[in-house]
């Protein structure tokens, strides 16, 4: 521990000093004062050397706790600090968890959301986002380092894609709230659905790739990717492409398929998840999330970095509590000492 300002101490007991001085000085000199004859005898009474005796003890005792006052004044505002410098372990990963939502997964869905809340507690440090797709994406959770908001988001997903597979346990569900949840993976993913078609995985993808906030700043970058790659419709990018993209912003793409994803729409995931540097997973829960969890440690903790971090912890408890006690004692023999002494 040590005193960050010191001279806030020592003025402060120079200044006590100076006026305890001054005020004596011209106490002693008090134009108003008269010479009394004969108090002599008065003087030399025991009574009257006594009632001195217990005023000079009182008005020490008073100029004892004002300058112990002043002095835990002055340390208080010196401020009595502890400084120490850790070293912490800076993780600048970003990771989004990229999810379609179309009707062909929605079941995978319901136990893939359980997966994706065990890989945001397994890599608490990192900033997480959550995007889904169906005809058209939309960012669900912009990065953040929220976990609770994140918790939260997840909840809300994983109860409307139950709501969606299993509506009838919630008919008595109030009403506001089960439009609410009806409408949670729909509003916004299916805008432009009669044109366009559903399950678009290419340009799910390929918006996750550009949720990413300042791609020109050097950071790891991370999504986790979870489609059957069953298209309906015309795609702007395909998932090739959107790898590619992947790819050209230092984006790693870890896939996530149902074990019925096989055939074409298969080996198209693999080539685009090899293109982004990534791993392709067939969706078994507790495997999957753990061999994901191993990979993004070990492929991308040389890109942490250590940093200095200095904490300052203030402890005025002590300065305080003597401050209060010698202020209430000063009451004390303010509202009861000095009456009694008046009395005698």
């Amino acid at each position: 521990m040590e005193i960050k300002y010191p001279f806030i101490i020592i003025t402060s007991i120079l200044l006590f000093v100076l006026v305890l001085l001054f005020t004596k000085k011209k106490s002693s000199k008090s134009k108003n004062s008269r010479k009394v004859a004969n108090t002599s005898i008065i003087k030399n009474t025991p009574e009257f050397k006594n009632i001195i005796k217990k005023y000079r003890i009182v008005l020490y005792l008073i100029y004892v706790l004002v300058f112990i006052a002043v002095l835990a004044n002055s340390v208080l505002s010196s401020r009595i600090i502890e400084e120490q410098t850790k070293k912490e372990d800076i993780y600048n990963r970003d990771i989004m968890l990229c999810m379609d939502v179309s009707g062909s997964v929605l079941e995978l869905n319901a136990e893939l959301v359980d997966s994706y809340k065990e890989i945001v507690s397994s890599l608490k440090g990192e900033r997480f986002g959550i995007s889904i797709f169906n005809t058209t994406s939309v960012l669900l959770v912009p990065l953040t380092d929220d976990y609770d908001y994140l918790s939260d988001a997840l909840d809300v997903l994983s109860k409307s894609i139950d709501y969606t597979n299993n509506y009838e346990k919630y008919k008595d569900t109030d009403l506001d709230e089960r439009l609410y949840l009806s409408q949670y993976i729909y509003k916004g993913t299916i805008v432009g659905a009669d044109q366009r078609g559903s399950s678009l995985a290419g340009d799910g993808l390929a918006s996750c790739v550009l949720d990413f906030p300042n791609l020109d700043e050097k950071r790891s970058r991370i999504i986790v990717y979870s489609t059957d790659n069953e298209i309906y419709g015309k795609q702007y990018i395909d998932v090739i492409g959107a790898a590619k993209l992947a790819k050209k912003n230092n984006i790693t793409v870890y896939t996530i398929a149902p074990e019925l994803t096989t055939g074409k729409d298969e080996k198209e995931l693999q080539e685009a998840t090899k293109i982004a540097n990534g791993e392709y997973y067939v969706h078994q829960k507790g495997p999957t999330v753990k061999s994901i969890v191993d990979n993004i440690e070990s492929k991308e903790k040389s890109l942490l970095k250590g940093n200095e971090k200095t904490i300052v912890t203030d402890y005025p408890q002590v300065p305080f509590i003597i401050l209060l006690v010698s202020f209430f004692i000063l009451i004390i023999i303010d509202k009861v000492v000095l009456s009694w002494l008046q009395g005698l």
